[in-house]
């Protein structure tokens, strides 16, 4: 603890000096736990928060083990996308037949599929920096669009679709696009 009298003429100097240095040792930190993220991210580990549809996540080996119900489900998504039905149509067959959300809710939100559908996890693969925070003081998280490059590895868990299924979703999206 340092007093610091504000009332003398060097106080407010002092007072700068010491924010300054200890913003720059945030700006270490931060530039630490980024590399060691990174790090992280090449040897495929998982280190998000592990609530993802369809996998349960062990927090003292930070692997992704199958949630066998959960997958049935993530799987039936991919196949009626595939066998032509619309977010939407998914969303109704699902609530239909009582299918469950990762939180355990039997009504389903089109975003919620969506993003199943987009998510290359379910093929066996980690995709890094979907988002990123670009102001270390802010700590503001942003979708990436370019500001920091994305980068994806092969995981180490089991995948819940074929890689040829996901693909076969992404270019049928696409199609519905254009």
């Amino acid at each position: 603890v340092v007093n610091i009298w504000t009332y003398d003429p060097d106080g407010e100097l002092r007072l700068t000096i010491m924010a300054t240095l200890a913003q720059d040792e945030s700006r270490k930190t931060s530039l630490r736990v980024k590399a060691g993220q990174r790090a992280s991210m090449e040897k495929g580990v998982y280190f998000q928060n592990g609530s993802v549809m369809g996998y349960d996540f062990d927090k003292t080996t930070r692997k992704l083990t199958i949630n066998e119900e959960q997958a049935d489900t993530v799987r039936l998504i991919f196949d009626l996308y595939n066998s032509g039905l619309g977010v939407r149509k998914i969303q109704w067959e699902l609530e239909k037949a009582g299918r469950k959300t990762a939180t355990g809710k039997t009504l389903w939100s089109c975003a919620v599929i969506s993003r199943i559908l987009k998510n290359k996890l379910y093929c066996g693969y980690l995709v890094w920096y979907k988002q990123c925070v670009p102001d270390f003081l802010e700590q503001k998280k942003i979708y990436n669009h370019g500001q920091k490059e994305q980068f994806e590895v092969l995981g180490d868990h089991t995948p819940i679709v074929t890689l040829e299924e996901w693909e076969q979703v992404q270019a049928r999206m696409e199609s519905r696009k254009s």
